[in-house]
């Protein structure tokens, strides 16, 4: 369990850093467009933050899933330019980017699920 729990501390901060990296380097700057846009990633890393500080094994399988269900949004949204869509610059990078957290946040809830007792 100790695993999920740093692998959960590691991508709330990237998952913060990063989107605040993000909306910083958006012409117009940090604000105004970090509110209301940037909250699901805020509240999915704070989410992923105190269930590892936390560390049962039900609020780490809370957050993975919501973590998982944010990626899939994400994944469904960003990979639309590959199948027709209107064309975007990075899609390709970013969907893969996409699928590989997504799979890692669904064996990381798959392993937190494992710690439940039923």
């Amino acid at each position: 369990m100790t695993t999920i729990r740093v692998l959960a501390a590691v991508l709330a901060l990237l998952l913060a850093g990063g989107e605040i990296a993000r909306r910083v380097a958006v012409p117009g700057g940090f604000f105004p467009g970090i509110f209301p846009l940037a909250m699901d990633e805020f509240v999915i890393a704070a989410l992923l933050g105190w269930a590892a500080w936390r560390g049962s094994a039900g609020a780490l399988l809370a957050a993975w899933m919501g973590c998982a269900g944010l990626l899939l949004g994400l994944l469904a949204a960003n990979a639309a330019p590959l199948l027709g869509g209107a064309p975007k610059p990075g899609a390709a990078t970013y969907t893969i980017a996409l699928s590989v957290l997504l799979a890692v946040s669904a064996w990381a809830a798959w392993r937190s699920g494992r710690g439940l007792r039923v």
